[in-house]
């Protein structure tokens, strides 16, 4: 099926329209790989994984972010990593934010190079996380468009 007709079957009602548009027109602004990105992306994700009923990620919303990151299926602790990391940027807790960004590189960048002439560690954690959630976002919308109600079923979980 090409991805046109993808859409199509996806858009079911107005909801499901504006849900598509709204979420086409935040990733139409680009990727600049910074806090800010990092902290849309997580939001996007929140958007379609996060059961709505309840007001914070609790560990089955948590479990469901763990099943689309490619690093590991059952890493449930670079998932909690992922919503403290976009959570400290929210609240513009820097002290915090960089604590969390060096877990994050101490844990998941072991053997990657980081180049300070040209970014500081903690750009380069929001370039690789940035990366990283790209991947997952774009395996959840694969997911809506192809299987809808298994998508909307896992949100409700």
């Amino acid at each position: 099926m090409d991805f046109g007709k993808l859409v199509d079957k996806f858009i079911e009602d107005e909801n499901d329209f504006l849900l598509l548009e709204y979420i086409m027109n935040a990733l139409n602004e680009g990727a600049s790989y910074n806090a800010y990105y990092v902290f849309k992306l997580v939001s996007i994700i929140e958007l379609l994984i996060k059961n709505p009923n309840i007001r914070f990620w609790n560990n089955n919303d948590i479990s469901k972010l763990a099943e689309f990151i490619n690093y590991n299926k059952n890493d449930r602790k670079l998932s909690r990593l992922i919503i403290q990391i976009r959570n400290k940027i929210g609240h513009g807790d820097f002290k915090a934010l960089q604590h969390k960004t060096d877990k994050y590189a101490d844990n998941y960048m072991k053997d990657y190079y980081m180049d300070y002439y040209e970014y500081s560690k903690i750009n380069w954690v929001f370039l690789n996380l940035s990366c990283k959630l790209n991947q997952v976002l774009s395996d959840i919308l694969w997911g809506y468009l192809n299987y809808k109600d298994k998508m909307n079923n896992l949100k409700l979980k």
